[in-house]
């Protein structure tokens, strides 16, 4: 099966704040998804698998471990999986991390 990530940060919101560097924010994702899980980069901020890679693995170790860096959910915009046979979203998962991630940090 094929996955393909689609990943869209609020770029006024990041330039806007100036708290971060949206080109070291996509370094940091390129670095996880491209050079560590070898997903192919087919436009910005869309990465997808192919045969050999399993980009179901590479989704999962990356929303585990960028679900804490709170540059990431703070100014993301869109954060969605597709599959070939259809459309598979991060969505409630997004929420759930996102939420927890508030709470800890009003703490």
């Amino acid at each position: 099966m094929i996955y393909k990530m689609i990943i869209e940060f609020d770029v006024e919101k990041v330039e806007r704040e100036g708290k971060y560097d949206i080109n070291k924010m996509w370094a940091m994702v390129d670095e996880f998804l491209v050079g560590e899980y070898k997903l192919k980069k087919t436009d910005p901020g869309v990465y997808v698998d192919y045969p050999g890679v399993d980009g179901y693995v590479a989704q999962m170790c990356f929303a585990t471990s960028f679900k804490r860096r709170s540059w990431f959910f703070s100014n993301l915009r869109k954060w969605e999986s597709h599959e070939l046979e259809g459309k598979r979203e991060f969505d409630p998962d997004y929420e759930d991390w996102k939420a927890a991630y508030e709470t800890r940090k009003a703490s």
